[in-house]
């Protein structure tokens, strides 16, 4: 039985639950490799990867693949992104990621203002939180 982007996408979960980000973006290349299309199921798995592990800029190189395949943008990638820059104090880069979700007609949850205060917060914005 030969693997097909769901089952791809269940063992980069479990990789994501378990903070494995490294597997992670390199089980989304054995994919790639495989010649199948990653979804936006595959991608959110593994951005929530580096995002529990504090891998923002591996996060945004994910996000920004998924707009270069033209994959949908949804909240949970987005929330996703923006916690990882704020555990790296990225203020900036999750303020250009709320007009992001903005621009694409997505509507911010509390979780997500939470994510964007907090990280305007740590980065010594806290006019701008």
């Amino acid at each position: 039985v030969l693997p097909d982007v769901i089952s791809f996408s269940g063992a980069l979960s479990a990789l994501e639950k378990g903070r494995q980000w490294e597997r992670a973006l390199a089980l989304l290349g054995d994919l790639r490799r495989s010649r199948l299309t990653p979804d936006t199921i595959a991608y959110s798995a593994a951005i929530s990867a580096c995002e529990k592990s504090g891998r923002w800029e591996s996060a945004l190189l994910l996000l920004g693949e998924m707009r270069e395949q033209s994959l949908p943008t949804d909240l949970v990638v987005l929330s996703a992104c923006i916690s990882a820059c704020e555990k790296g104090q990225k203020w900036e880069q999750s303020l250009h990621l709320m007009e992001l979700g903005r621009s694409r007609q997505l509507r911010p949850d509390i979780a997500l203002y939470n994510a964007v205060i907090s990280a305007c917060a740590k980065g010594g914005e806290w006019q701008l939180a």
